[in-house]
């Protein structure tokens, strides 16, 4: 059996609440890191980070958050940045979880 092609999602299609839970819990780490901003100097992350997946044909989903290009809060050479993580799904009891791996950084500095 050939397993289906990898298919990416932006922030803004329609997809799981818990995929896109997930990432916004992981947003303030990835934020800090990136932008070398604290959480609450922002009203929304997502206006200032860019969001993709791709989930593999094993469920896995592969992750990657870079400064979204032309947020006033990006200042030197930060939009250059990039995070990196997946999401591996698991069965916890009966319900199917997404267990984050360690956060992987490029960054220009």
């Amino acid at each position: 059996m050939v397993a289906p092609p990898a298919q990416e999602y932006t922030w803004n299609m329609p997809f799981t609440e818990d995929v896109q839970a997930t990432i916004r819990n992981t947003l303030p780490e990835i934020s800090g890191r990136l932008l070398n901003l604290e959480m609450q100097d922002m009203t929304d992350p997502l206006e200032h980070l860019e969001v993709h997946w791709v989930i593999k044909g094993n469920g896995v989903v592969m992750v990657t958050v870079r400064p979204r290009f032309g947020s006033a809060v990006i200042s030197g050479r930060n939009w250059l940045n990039t995070a990196y993580f997946e999401l591996h799904p698991k069965v916890v009891g009966s319900r199917l979880v997404l267990e984050r791996t360690y956060l992987e950084f490029s960054t220009s500095a």
